[in-house]
């Protein structure tokens, strides 16, 4: 099931979203370095990936390796600046009830991907259920930083 929320807190819009996931049999997911949840913005103008503590300068994400993912982290942002000037982004905040995760977040593709195999297969007994709960954040202007870290420590409270 899925369930979703949006609301407007000031110039943010957030978007709540939780998975509720419980398959019919014994399900084993293999480890890959993007899969599931998936955040994609305009790619005209130029982009930037943050994280709580700033600029994120990795290598771009291979594909087929989800060692070369960003680590964990209480979220990612794409901050864009567009062809005429303005600037606006978006963000992923993963719940920490969460499993654990690595982020697959190529800056040429705008992309934000809390992916859950990344760091390991993961094994899912039949009938039980699983939650996944991610924040979508959009914004105007320059990368909120720190509203972003004050949702992700309300966010963590929630449970």
């Amino acid at each position: 099931s899925l369930a979703a929320r949006l609301r407007v807190e000031g110039d943010l819009t957030v978007l709540d979203l939780r998975y509720q996931l419980t398959p019919a049999a014994d399900l084993t997911l293999a480890r890959w370095a993007f899969s599931g949840f998936c955040l994609r913005m305009r790619k005209d103008g130029t982009g930037t990936v943050h994280d709580p503590k700033g600029p994120v300068s990795l290598p771009e994400p291979r594909h087929t390796d989800p060692d070369s993912d960003a680590p964990d982290a209480p979220w990612y942002a794409v901050a864009l600046t567009l062809p005429d000037g303005r600037r606006a982004g978006g963000a992923v905040l993963s719940h920490p009830d969460n499993p654990p995760t690595r982020w697959h977040n190529p800056p040429s593709l705008r992309m934000l991907n809390p992916c859950i195999v990344a760091p390991g297969s993961l094994h899912w007994p039949a009938r039980k259920a699983v939650t996944l709960r991610y924040q979508v954040v959009a914004f105007d202007g320059p990368l909120p930083a720190d509203r972003l870290n004050a949702l992700a420590a309300e966010y963590a409270r929630a449970r």
